[in-house]
C-alpha cells in the first residue's frame, strides 16, 4: 500500500498535493530483483539503507528479533533493527506485550521483588 502512494508521489509529472509532497521528501524506492521497497532517505551518502517495513510482515519480523534478542523487551529490539529497518515503536511494544514467555518472566521478577521486601 505505501508503496503504491509513494509510485505516484515520486512519478507523478502533475502537481503534486502535501501528502506527495511528504513522502517525496521522507522516503525513496528501491528495486532489488524486480521488487520494490521503500527505504527512509539518506541525509549523507555513507547513511545505511533503512527499509521501511510494511504492517504486514511486521509480526514475522518481531517474532525473529525478539526470539534472537532472548525475549528481550523493546529497547533491545530497537537496536537490534536500528540501522536495518525501520518499524514503528508503538507495534514492538504491543508485540513485546502480548509475549506469554515475558509476561511470565515479568510476573515472577515483579512477585520476587515484592516479596523481598
Amino acid at each position: 500500500m505505501h508503496i503504491k502512494t509513494a509510485k505516484v508521489a515520486m512519478d507523478s509529472g502533475v502537481r503534486r498535493n502535501p501528502t506527495q509532497y511528504y513522502w517525496c521528501k521522507k522516503y525513496d524506492l528501491m528495486n532489488i530483483a524486480n521488487e520494490d521497497y521503500l527505504i527512509l532517505k539518506k541525509n549523507k551518502p555513507k547513511d545505511p539503507t533503512i527499509r521501511v517495513v510494511p504492517m504486514e510482515q511486521y509480526f514475522d519480523i518481531l517474532m525473529e528479533v525478539h526470539k534472537r534478542s532472548g525475549h528481550g523487551g523493546r529497547d533491545k529490539m530497537l537496536y537490534a533493527i536500528k540501522n536495518k529497518l525501520y518499524i514503528q515503536k508503538r507495534a514492538i511494544e504491543i508485540f513485546v506485550s502480548f509475549c506469554p514467555i515475558c509476561e511470565s518472566l515479568f510476573y515472577f521478577v515483579n512477585m520476587a521483588t515484592l516479596q523481598c521486601k
